[in-house]
């Protein structure tokens, strides 16, 4: 260690000895690692979407909600699915990665605009398309005012 480290004391101690039975009638035949000895770094907790949201609604006085949150939710899953992005996210620090990729997502933002306005479209245009989302969704807000339930549907 080039004269950094000074070893004062170094014991090597045998615990047991005897033979080890690999067979699998052995009820004991499972081996596990250590799970928690804090070996490994905490992950840390990506902010959930709804969070950005009110941190929007509050710093800027909007009133954005659970549409928008679904928008973000959208581009975050193209976003994930763009190998490009995921290679650079790997390869780098957020700084970094931040920099390289904020273009592309404002790309995806805008792919995903013009996805909602094609199928928008689609929907008023293609009667047998409208009809069939006309019919669902209007099943879905249906069923929630039956049952009480605010919440979109999945």
């Amino acid at each position: 260690l080039g004269g950094d480290v000074e070893l004062e004391y170094y014991r090597i101690q045998k615990m047991s000895s005897g033979a080890i039975s690999l067979d699998d009638d052995s009820d004991d035949a499972t081996v596990s690692g250590p799970g928690d000895i804090g070996t490994g770094k905490p992950e840390e907790e990506a902010e959930p979407l709804s969070q950005i949201i009110d941190r929007l609604n509050h710093l800027f006085g909007t009133d954005f909600a659970e549409s928008e949150r679904l928008l973000l939710q959208s581009v975050h899953n193209d976003a994930i699915q763009d190998d490009d992005m995921l290679v650079t996210a790997r390869a780098n620090d957020f700084d970094k990665f931040f920099l390289a990729q904020r273009p592309r997502l404002r790309a995806i933002m805008l792919e995903r605009l013009a996805e909602n306005e094609t199928f928008v479209n689609r929907c008023h245009n293609e009667a047998s398309i409208g009809e069939v989302v006309d019919t669902g969704l209007m099943q879905a807000i249906f069923d929630a005012a039956h049952t009480g339930s605010s919440k979109p549907a999945s």
